[in-house]
């Protein structure tokens, strides 16, 4: 009985430890969804932005690098936003900097958890 109720008070103290650590899971699911789909769906304009980008920081001969970059970095962050909405029950960090692709235009995409 007594190792009993020890281990309901080692639970109990457990549990109040650890609640502060759940008390933001739901914006955090909610966040990672709306990213996931987000960065699926808009993936594309990832292409947009390298053709634009390319030429206008290093000159009109990088049209090609531009397009190079913005099919890489469209697919990449299609992908990137299926698996955030595949996974979105598990919280993380975003693996795609910018996390949406409407941040920050005229930088490049980057990829790793920072």
């Amino acid at each position: 009985m007594k190792t009993m109720r020890k281990a309901l008070v080692a639970g109990a103290i457990a549990a109040a430890l650890s609640a502060p650590a759940f008390a933001d899971y739901p914006s955090d699911v909610a966040e990672k969804f709306g990213r996931g789909l987000s960065n699926g769906a808009l993936g594309w304009v990832e292409f947009g932005k390298n053709l634009y980008n390319e030429p206008v920081q290093h000159g009109p001969l990088y049209a090609p690098v531009g397009l190079l970059k913005g099919v890489a970095h469209a697919v990449g962050r299609t992908l990137v936003g299926a698996i955030d909405v595949a996974s979105f029950l598990i919280p993380s960090p975003s693996f795609v900097q910018p996390n949406y692709v409407w941040e920050h235009m005229d930088t490049e995409t980057s990829y790793g958890v920072k």
